[in-house]
């Protein structure tokens, strides 16, 4: 009789070590899962892309050089050309007001690049360089930060530190290879990088 007494107490404690390991281990990942993060770009592609070809026409309404390179799912290369000055002209702030416009939070300090990929994936460049936009922002590694000179190399895209959040909106596009004289398939990438204000 004493026995039996004694395996049910064992049973017991082990029974009851395992049920608090089991509520310990889901206290712990409980703590490990924070809240969700809020999206600090919640925007679709097809606004950005909606936003920079009614931006670029504006510009081209009240200025005489044109820069609207976007025609639904056309590039337009000589108004692409025209929009890769800005960036080199100390005009940075220009461009992006005129890609991002009202499409990111106030209280996200934000920088963008615009590049393009064939179908492997590769850069398209554009006049020479990687893409165009802010060099300190986006980097397309192997090809180099965003508006320096670069060639086919393949894309992989990132924001590096200070930037905390990134975010990389794609259209598939028609793009000019002048090699080829015909319209190549191709993908048009804008990546964001952004932080939040300095309080």
């Amino acid at each position: 009789m004493a026995k039996e007494g004694q395996l049910f107490s064992t049973d017991t404690i082990i029974g009851s070590v395992i049920f608090l390991v089991a509520i310990a281990v889901f206290y712990a990942n409980l703590r490990t899962v924070g809240p969700e993060e809020k999206d600090p770009f919640p925007l679709e592609g097809e606004f950005l892309f909606n936003n920079i070809i009614v931006a670029t026409a504006a510009y081209d309404r009240g200025h005489q050089g044109k820069i609207s390179f976007l025609n639904g799912s056309r590039i337009q290369e000589q108004e692409l050309l025209a929009l890769a000055q800005f960036p080199q002209q100390d005009n940075y702030t220009f461009f992006r007001e005129l890609i991002l416009g009202p499409l990111v939070p106030r209280n996200i300090i934000a920088d963008a690049c615009i590049f393009f990929t064939n179908t492997t994936g590769h850069i398209i460049p554009i006049a020479g360089k990687s893409g165009m936009g802010s060099p300190d922002a986006a980097v397309i590694a192997e090809a180099g930060p965003c508006n320096l000179p670069s060639g086919r190399a393949r894309a992989a895209p990132e924001c590096q530190l200070p930037y905390l959040y990134a975010r990389k909106l794609s259209k598939p596009v028609l793009r000019y290879d002048a090699q080829l004289q015909a319209y190549q398939l191709a993908e048009l990438h804008v990546l964001i990088c952004g932080r939040d204000h300095a309080e």
